[in-house]
């Protein structure tokens, strides 16, 4: 699911940024930056358990910008403004999946961009619960069944 994710969101901002113009990294890339450039990680997922079988999925990522301009201060905060209206919203699967926050600032001349999604997901029932054969009984007041003793 998370891969779906990152999916979603290179999605999100082709649509804005187009492929031409600049690289989408979804791997760490060490070095050898185009620049301008943007790159996707998803940073810690975590599981918690919320009723029964339901589980609330947070799964946090990170998008960084390394801007061209030499005002990249002032491109950086245009690109989180656009990433804010972006990634508000992606589909995955079909779905639309809803962020439930966004942060940003500029380091050292590159923009850290943080979205989380939430999203509930269900443990799968095992069909151990299903009967093979049952047998009913009732009785009252000394009848069985029906049936006189």
């Amino acid at each position: 699911m998370i891969n779906k994710m990152i999916d979603g969101i290179v999605r999100q901002i082709r649509q804005s940024y187009g492929e031409e113009k600049y690289e989408i990294y979804t791997e760490a890339v060490k070095q050898s930056l185009k620049e301008p450039c943007f790159s996707v990680l998803c940073l810690n997922p975590s599981l918690r358990r919320k009723l029964g079988q339901r589980f609330l999925k947070t799964v946090p990522f990170i998008i960084r910008y390394w801007p061209k301009s030499d005002n990249c201060h002032g491109e950086g905060m245009e690109v989180l403004e656009e990433l804010q209206y972006l990634l508000r919203d992606i589909e995955v699967d079909g779905f639309k999946l809803h962020s439930a926050e966004m942060t940003g600032q500029m380091v050292d001349g590159v923009l850290q961009f943080q979205v989380i999604y939430e999203t509930f997901v269900m443990e799968k029932q095992e069909d151990k619960d299903k009967f093979e054969s049952y047998e009913i009984r009732t009785g009252v007041g000394g009848l069985t069944d029906g049936s006189k003793e």
